[in-house]
């Protein structure tokens, strides 16, 4: 029993030794806080590293209301990479037909309701604008 109780002490302080050699291991080379500090604000992140390339992609108008005797809306697109696809949430209220940065939002008859226009660009980015419809 005591050759037992001999060879786990040494065990116990052989493990005690190694965690401590393994722990101090590394510590001199690790920088203090101040200077991850210093390399923080010498190197602020950047969301995007290369560069922004295009503008952000902006519709208008951004909100249409029309009334009983409207019929049509006019919209612009600029920024965002060409070329722009139009579209609608709900082609039972109006139509939207486009070229390149401008397009035309047609009433479909006396239809009331909320619509939305929507472009995209060649990159996926969405841009919209509301379309109120009442009598």
């Amino acid at each position: 029993m005591k050759k037992l109780m001999r060879r786990l002490a040494v065990v116990f302080c052989c493990a005690i030794g190694l965690i401590g050699l393994v722990g101090m291991a590394g510590c001199e080379d690790e920088p203090d806080a101040q200077e991850v500090k210093d390399y923080l604000n010498s190197n602020p992140w950047d969301p995007n590293p290369r560069g922004k390339a295009y503008e952000d992609l902006v519709l208008d108008p951004t909100e249409v209301s029309m009334g009983a005797d409207d019929t049509t809306a006019y919209f612009s697109v600029s920024g965002g990479k060409e070329p722009y696809t139009w579209s609608v949430s709900d082609i039972s209220l109006g139509t939207v037909t486009g070229g390149r940065a401008d397009a035309v939002y047609t009433r479909n008859g006396a239809s009331v309701g909320a619509n939305i226009v929507v472009v995209t660009d060649s990159r996926g980015y969405t841009a919209v604008a509301a379309v109120e419809q009442t009598n």
